[in-house]
């Protein structure tokens, strides 16, 4: 039975979709059959991936290979999903809003990680993101996961050490550096995965492993 997991948060800009693409290259790359569910209104992932319908699509950036699927509501998430027997994981990004569609699949999933960018504004949200998690009892938080980590900023151990202190057992050891190449225009998924040194997919492919390792010993 595959597992599904939310790249969840309703914070802006705190690094869900590129979460969510490298999370699926990460665990195919380690040989998990992974499909992900954009259920977004927005065109981000579509132009990353250089997906131009919005079918299932195949994706393969280096050895592996997983799939990509554009969710429009509930009942196609529920036309996936029954279908879906073949995915180790199933991975869903969130949009930076919720509404009674959106909160209909989170639902249905195990669990979600909550991706905590590593800058000012970056726990504004925190609450209200937990305040929708909780009104599920049986959605577990996979993790809290520090992105755009950059250890000159001062920032960054005043959030881990907050984070931390509130929920040690929920925050991931694996966190996200600042990749200056993911703000460049016309950026895929494509350079960084084959760029050298690959800082960004070396981050996504340790968190990866630390999701494998946490189901296997849990």
């Amino acid at each position: 039975m595959s597992f599904k997991i939310g790249i969840y948060s309703l914070e802006k800009n705190s690094g869900k979709s590129i979460t969510a693409a490298f999370l699926a290259e990460s665990l195919a790359t380690l040989n998990q059959k992974v499909a992900l569910l954009d259920v977004t209104q927005d065109t981000f992932l579509t132009d990353f991936l250089q997906i131009k319908n919005s079918t299932l699509n195949s994706i393969k950036i280096s050895e592996s290979t997983w799939d990509y699927q554009k969710i429009e509501n509930i009942n196609n998430f529920d036309s996936f999903i029954s279908k879906s027997e073949k995915y180790d994981f199933i991975i869903v990004d969130f949009p930076s809003y919720t509404d009674d569609n959106l909160r209909e699949i989170l639902s249905k999933l195990e669990s979600v990680i909550i991706p905590i960018e590593c800058e000012f504004y970056g726990l504004d949200k925190l609450n209200e993101t937990f305040e929708e998690i909780l009104k599920f009892e049986n959605l577990k938080v996979e993790g809290l996961l520090l992105t755009k980590v950059d250890n000159n900023n001062s920032l960054v151990e005043k959030i881990k050490g907050f984070l931390k202190d509130n929920f040690s057992d929920l925050v991931f050891n694996s966190s996200i550096s600042r990749n200056y190449y993911l703000g460049l225009p016309h950026f895929s998924i494509e350079n960084l995965n084959h760029s050298i040194p690959n800082f960004g997919f070396a981050d996504y492919l340790k968190l990866a492993n630390e999701i494998l390792d946490n189901r296997n010993n849990g």
